[in-house]
This record gives structure tokens, C-alpha cells and sequence, in this order.
């Protein structure tokens, strides 16, 4: 009776390990892996709303910031989404994540700083997209998302406001117009 007692403990005592052996693969449940997954497509989708404001109004120089900063932050999605589903299993993810670091503030910083300086989105816009950059991130993550969201709102503001004509073109006489 005392054997079977003995095994019965030696068995309890390892009925963790097996319990966490048969329970299904859960991933991190932490929210600082998966925050870049859902925070870097709307900066890339900010940055395409971006092109036809740079087509308008700005030369091509604006549109190499732009290019530098589409490829950053889609690097960096890459690395991010591999980061968050594979982990350290993946060393490859890291090397993307830093070189994805440095187009991304390549490209954003002399973008905002070309929109803060030379027009085209209002001031705040363009500082929310400097704030928004990876090297002002690291000191205010907190206001990254918000930032961006400034910069979405501005554009779909300047986009709805640039489809209006701001004065209807002066039409002759007789061409058009309503008799009367």
C-alpha cells in the first residue's frame, strides 16, 4: 500500500508537466507584438492616400521620401508579422525589423519635414507624421497610433476638400448655360 501511495505522489508531482504537454500551442497573448501588426497598415495606407497630394503639388523629391518610407514600413510589417507569429525561431525577422527601422525614418522624417516646411497638409499633420516616426517612437510609442490617425484625418479631409473646385469656372454666354 505504501508503493502505491509513493507512486500516486511521484505521479501528481509530474501531472503539470503532462497537463502543459497536452494543451494546444496558444500564442504570446502580449499586446506589444501584435500592436506594430495592427498599427503599420494604416501608416502604409496613410502613405498611399499621401501620393496623390505629392503628384499635385510637390516634385519628385517628395516622391523618393515616399518611396523610402512605403518600403520602411512595409519592411518592417514583414518583419513585425513574422516577429509576432514565430518569434526567436526566426532570426531573419530582427534583421528586417532594423533595416525596415531605418528606410522607414529615411523616408518619413524629410517627408514630414518637406510637408512641414513646403505646404500641402496642414502644420499639425505634419508634425503628427514626424511624431509618428520610428526614431520619435521609441520615445513616445504612446502617441504613434494617435499620430497617424491626425495624419488620416488630415488627408481625408484635404481629400474631400480637393475634389471641390474652390470657384467654378466662368462660363460664356450662350455656351451651357440656361437661356433666360
Amino acid at each position: 500500500m505504501a508503493a502505491l501511495a509513493y507512486v500516486g505522489l511521484l505521479l501528481l508531482q509530474f501531472l503539470p508537466f503532462y497537463l502543459e504537454f497536452l494543451q494546444p500551442y496558444q500564442p504570446d497573448p502580449s499586446l506589444g507584438r501584435w500592436t506594430a501588426v495592427v498599427l503599420l497598415p494604416g501608416v502604409l495606407a496613410a502613405l498611399f492616400g499621401l501620393f496623390p497630394l505629392l503628384r499635385e503639388r510637390h516634385g519628385p523629391i517628395a516622391f523618393v521620401f515616399l518611396g523610402l518610407a512605403v518600403a520602411g514600413v512595409a519592411l518592417l510589417l514583414w518583419g513585425a508579422v513574422a516577429d509576432a507569429l514565430y518569434g526567436p525561431a526566426y532570426p531573419p525577422a530582427g534583421q528586417v525589423l532594423v533595416m525596415g527601422l531605418f528606410l522607414a525614418a529615411a523616408g518619413l522624417l524629410p517627408l514630414g519635414a518637406w510637408l512641414l516646411l513646403a505646404g500641402g497638409l496642414p502644420r499639425w499633420a505634419a508634425a503628427a507624421m514626424l511624431v509618428g516616426t520610428p526614431p520619435f517612437a521609441i520615445f513616445l510609442f504612446p502617441l504613434v497610433g494617435p499620430a497617424w490617425v491626425l495624419v488620416g484625418y488630415a488627408l481625408l479631409r484635404e481629400g474631400r476638400d480637393g475634389r471641390r473646385p474652390s470657384s467654378p469656372a466662368p462660363r460664356p454666354h450662350g455656351l451651357g448655360g440656361t437661356s433666360g
